[in-house]
């Protein structure tokens, strides 16, 4: 299992419009340690805010090597930050991967199978999280970029929309791949484009 497949199955359990989803999002911005801020510059591989009344946010840090992980135990420095940022911090990893006896204190786990789905392994320790400026800054500037990618998606949409909605063609894809739905038709356009 791939870290992008792992990505994936993460989104997949924060759907829009309860949650907002950020892959690889930097704690701060270029110079938020000029301000005193020395973890700025670290990234989390994903973190999602609820955006209901409790506004839980939760940061994940992806694990798909047993290797990676134990180097990643051995440098308790690779968290640093993170818990100002997030109210809840998981490792999110492929089943049987890791044990939920090898966490850090506080640390959750979510595990993701072979077919994509996530399943809550060990729950973390809820933290209340005050959101520094220069992290509400990374944030509205990943969502900028982010509003770009979605326009994009929104314009192939509409090219596809015409042939899905052609009853001949849609029901000849759906005899073939019976639970595709559009989500999963960009990810296999995504796929097809790496594959190039």
């Amino acid at each position: 299992m791939t870290a992008d497949e792992v990505l994936t199955a993460l989104e997949l359990r924060h759907p829009l419009p309860e949650w907002a989803f950020f892959p690889e999002l930097q704690l701060g911005t270029g110079t938020s340690w000029l301000n005193g801020h020395p973890h700025a510059e670290r990234r989390i591989d994903a973190w999602a805010i609820s955006c209901y009344a409790d506004n839980t946010s939760v940061a994940y840090e992806i694990k798909v090597s047993r290797s990676d992980f134990v180097r990643e135990m051995k440098d308790a420095r690779k968290h640093a930050g993170v818990f100002d940022v997030a109210s809840e911090f998981y490792f999110a990893a492929p089943a049987g991967l890791i044990k939920p006896s090898e966490l850090p204190p506080g640390t959750g786990l979510v595990e993701v199978n072979e077919k994509g789905r996530t399943r809550m392994k060990a729950h973390a320790a809820r933290r209340e999280v005050a959101f520094g400026a220069n992290f509400v800054a990374s944030l509205a500037r990943r969502a900028a970029r982010r509003s770009k990618v979605h326009t994009l998606q929104a314009d192939v949409d509409k090219m596809l929309r015409p042939i899905l909605n052609d009853y001949s063609i849609w029901s000849k894809v759906q005899r073939v791949c019976p639970d595709l739905d559009l989500h999963e038709l960009y990810r296999l356009l995504e796929e097809i484009k790496r594959a190039r």
